[in-house]
């Protein structure tokens, strides 16, 4: 926790700023993601504010069920303030939880067809597994836009089939 390290670096006489400035990057990244994608869906010739936007993941790591502390739901925030309503699976969170933590439904991954974009958030196993064919039936006609936060896809291969792809 670094506001407990700064905190106690502070009691021993010690203004540790790089402890802090590291949680306000971390604390931005939300923003910068959602901002990212809708740069992408731009550049691909799709309107944000029509956008249908479909997001891998909510909990706060990968094959964890946990919720809690989850900054996928920055991403969601931001993307609302854009006027956009993601869609939202996780295989492993409890949909309960996640309702509770974020009023967020969660729903299946058989259920997502004709996003314009698609973000990659939470590198569970099963997402990571995930055959280009499938990803691809998750989308709609025109540009496919992608977002992979943790690079979990091959680049070179999803940019080779024309995919519009974006990851940290």
């Amino acid at each position: 926790d670094p506001y407990y390290l700064t905190n106690l670096a502070e009691k021993l006489g010690y203004h540790s700023q790089i402890i802090l400035n590291g949680r306000q990057v971390n604390d931005s990244m939300g923003a910068f993601v959602a901002d990212a994608a809708i740069k992408q869906m731009i550049e691909a010739g799709k309107a944000p504010k029509k956008a249908r936007v479909f997001i891998l993941g909510i909990t706060f790591k990968e094959n964890c069920p946990d919720v809690r502390n989850s900054k996928v739901n920055d991403i969601i925030c931001e993307l609302q303030e854009y006027g956009i309503e993601p869609v939202v699976t996780d295989v492993v969170a409890d949909p309960a939880d996640a309702k509770k933590a974020y009023g967020v439904d969660l729903v299946g991954l058989n259920d997502i067809k004709d996003m314009d974009a698609v973000i990659m958030a939470v590198s569970h196993d099963e997402y990571t597994e995930l055959p280009m064919e499938t990803i691809s039936g998750f989308f709609g006609a025109g540009q496919k836009v992608l977002i992979d936060i943790k690079g979990m896809l091959n680049r070179d291969e999803y940019e080779s089939v024309g995919y519009n792809y974006w990851r940290l």
